[in-house]
């Protein structure tokens, strides 16, 4: 066996970033999601839209090894966080970023500007478990906000 492929625990190969299907359902989160094996969860931002229609606005987990072909993944957590109501209506793109260890997250906003610039968001989020059980807590950190980024290469200069 090659050092590069890892095995499941079905003892079938895959490599990472490969793609599988097991069911006829799709995965419940916009965009990319990204696995906190420290939580044993899936985070990523939730298919559901505030009260203005706006979407990337909820944090949501999911535990994708209880899904099957009959049983697609369940939202098992889901939360709300802070953006600027200024700035809402002219959000261009939202990044979820596992920060390594210890259900840290940074949200990352990038919002279109006036006169050709762009204003990115930077929120720190925490997520940890209540205890032995399967309550988790969510914590939401400092925001810091850089302006005056060019269209175009915002997601370049902070990511």
């Amino acid at each position: 066996m090659k050092n590069d492929v890892p095995y499941n625990p079905e003892g079938a190969p895959f490599r990472l970033g490969q793609w599988s299907k097991v069911g006829d359902w799709v995965l419940p989160f916009q965009g990319r999601a990204v696995y906190a094996p420290e939580l044993k969860l899936w985070f990523g931002f939730s298919k559901q839209e505030d009260d203005n229609g706006l979407s990337n606005r909820f944090i949501c987990t999911a535990d994708l090894e209880k899904a099957g072909a009959a049983q697609p993944p369940v939202v098992s957590h889901q939360w709300g966080y802070t953006a600027p109501k200024d700035q809402k209506k002219n959000l261009n793109a939202s990044f979820l970023v596992h920060l390594g260890t210890g259900g840290r997250f940074c949200v990352a906003n990038f919002f279109s500007g006036v006169r050709n610039h762009s204003t990115a968001m930077l929120t720190g989020v925490e997520v940890t478990r209540c205890g032995e059980g399967k309550a988790l807590r969510f914590i939401e950190h400092k925001t810091y906000r850089y302006g005056g980024l060019s269209h175009g290469q915002y997601h370049v200069c902070l990511l």
